[in-house]
């Protein structure tokens, strides 16, 4: 079931979105699979589908573009999911995921 949802996911877009990644991480755990097994399976789902390689910052980034979206000041976003997600699960740590949002908000402020 993991695999048949990733591949849906993959399918539709060009990205996994936060919501998205928190759900295929809720059944991979309910399969048993542990955190590098479902990142293994990722990576050879994607080069099977001859998709893009599995990137976290690329995936964090957009995640974070969205809530900015969604929320127009950066001051309120909640950011707890999208740093349960990325930086708990390993995908970053949490010095990247910082510098990042830093970035962003730079840019934001910047136009």
């Amino acid at each position: 079931m993991y695999s048949e949802l990733l591949r849906l996911s993959l399918l539709t877009k060009s990205y996994t979105s936060l919501t998205e990644r928190a759900y295929l991480d809720k059944i991979a755990e309910r399969k048993g699979l542990g955190p590098e097994e479902a990142k293994s399976l990722e990576i050879n789902i994607r080069k099977e589908m001859r998709l893009t390689p599995l990137d976290f910052t690329k995936e964090y980034k957009k995640a974070l573009e969205d809530l900015l979206k969604k929320r127009r000041e950066a001051e309120d976003i909640d950011t707890d999911e999208l740093y349960r997600v990325y930086v708990r699960k390993d995908r970053l740590s949490k010095t990247h995921a910082r510098l990042i949002r830093e970035k962003m908000e730079v840019k934001k402020q910047n136009g």
